[in-house]
């Protein structure tokens, strides 16, 4: 657990620092493409959805794709998010090889303000993690 919170706090300085790259989110779109890392492993590059300025008590919606390069079947065992305001439904069925499942993420904005960064964590059974981030500026209405 320690683990987690110390790489969390990693990312964030990461995602603060603008090492990651923003790119806004066209509704069509299917969004932010994740390639899974291999067995065990863990995404170095996290790229950041850019919502934009919203207003508070908005509800966001955007997407991402899970891509699966690998030989054998990508099953996703859980998609952890930073906090309450922020869902993802997803399929756990298997992504078949080369294949890839867009997934929705909503961000709820009621009761934030200012600048907001969340991060979601992609686990597979076989303990890979991928991530994917996202900024918005919330303003008060």
């Amino acid at each position: 657990m320690a683990m987690r919170c110390l790489f969390a706090v990693v990312l964030m300085a990461l995602v603060s620092c603008g090492t990651t790259q923003l790119k806004p989110i066209a509704p069509t779109d299917r969004g932010m493409v994740l390639v899974m890392p291999e067995k065990g492993k863990r995404q170095v590059k996290v790229d950041t959805i850019y919502f934009g300025r919203i207003n508070e008590g908005e509800i966001i919606k955007a997407h991402f794709t899970v891509v699966n390069h690998r030989v054998e079947p990508l099953v996703i065992t859980d998609i952890i998010t930073g906090c309450g305001c922020t869902t993802v439904d997803y399929d756990p069925a298997p992504i078949a090889t080369h294949e890839e499942r867009t997934f929705e993420v909503r961000f709820d904005s009621k009761g934030r303000y200012g600048t907001q960064y969340k991060t979601i964590e992609v686990l597979s059974e076989d303990h890979a993690v991928g991530y994917i981030a996202f900024k918005a500026e919330v303003k008060a209405q």
